[in-house]
């Protein structure tokens, strides 16, 4: 199922939170889906690994589940993997007026798949940032160049497209 997601990034004291939303699609999505999505996960995708990044270049992460509950992510630029601390753990989740979402099993693809879209795209945002001089808030590149029209924001509202 396709779903977008907002991770938020706590930066400490006196700096905004980061936030970013993205598109998770799984692999097995309709195509017309699948090419709008930012991060693409699954356990066993249709083809190889390496057919289904080539087939969606929009797409900023790879994330497929393996054997001994490890995640395999790939991103443009390289590879990790993970293991999450517990496959299918209970999230819960709001919306942005703080409504509840409800709890699910969220796959522990997804949200690896996610985090390191979030993590890539505030890297990328503070290298801008710097090279730029701009301050929390300001445009930011998403993990792909915001392909998709990906939306990052700070915890004070102002959101970039």
């Amino acid at each position: 199922m396709a779903v977008t997601v907002t991770v938020r990034l706590d930066a400490g004291p006196g700096v905004p939170a980061w936030c970013d939303r993205h598109l998770a699609a799984r692999t097995d999505e309709p195509a017309r889906v699948r090419h709008l999505a930012d991060v693409l996960y699954d356990e066993h995708p249709d083809g190889s690994a390496e057919e289904v990044w080539r087939r969606h270049p929009g797409c900023a992460v790879l994330a497929l589940r393996a054997p001994g509950g490890l995640v395999h992510v790939r991103f443009r630029g390289g590879t990790l993997t993970l293991r999450p601390p517990a496959a299918g753990s209970t999230t819960e989740g709001t919306t942005g007026n703080g409504t509840s979402t409800g709890t699910g099993t969220a796959d522990p693809a997804a949200l690896a798949g996610s985090l390191v879209h979030a993590l890539l795209s505030a890297v990328r945002a503070r290298a801008h940032d710097g090279a730029h001089g701009s301050t929390p808030g300001d445009a930011h590149d998403s993990a792909h160049g915001d392909a998709h029209g990906s939306a990052h924001s700070t915890e004070n509202g102002a959101t970039d497209r």
